[in-house]
């Protein structure tokens, strides 16, 4: 299964907003950890275009 990401544009002009007002975007944090690509694959495969999730913490969005 892929997961994909798609940003609202009401939430992309809170962000604009937020870097002119405060120069960073203040945003949440979605609690997982993910292995890098390079460690995903087997030696000589075909490279995967996603990361596998590793864990998840504790109350955040991923739990």
């Amino acid at each position: 299964m892929d997961i994909g990401f798609a940003i609202p544009d009401q939430l992309a002009a809170k962000v604009v907003a937020q870097l002119r007002h405060h120069g960073a975007a203040r945003r949440g944090w979605m609690g997982i950890e993910l292995r890098p690509k390079e460690e995903s694959g087997k030696a000589g495969a075909r490279q995967p275009r996603r990361s596998p999730v590793v864990s998840t913490w504790e109350r955040t969005a991923a739990r």
